[in-house]
């Protein structure tokens, strides 16, 4: 009986025929985490723009309307920014 159960256990397993049974639970755990990342993503910005719509009726809200405004105008902040899309764009270049 150990004889016959030694040999039974020191052969390899045969593979099971599965007819794709696990890559079709692959697809749909894929599925399902895309759909979850959607969801997680939508719920997010929806929060946000709910935020928001709610932030520009306080009057915080209102002075910070205006200064984002007034900045968006403001040349040191425009060239701020480009100098930091350049450096990117030359970090890149230099990378390849």
């Amino acid at each position: 009986m150990t004889d016959n159960l030694d040999l039974l256990l020191s052969r390899p397993l045969e593979q099971p025929d599965d007819a794709s049974f696990t890559s079709h639970v692959l697809a749909k755990i894929g599925r399902t985490r895309r759909r979850d990342d959607w969801m997680t993503t939508g719920a997010l910005i929806l929060a946000a723009c709910i935020f928001l719509a709610i932030l520009f009726e306080t009057s915080a809200g209102r002075a910070l309307a205006l200064s984002g405004s007034q900045l968006a105008y403001s040349l040191p902040f425009a060239l701020g920014i480009s100098l930091l899309f350049l450096s990117r764009l030359l970090l890149d270049a230099i990378a390849e």
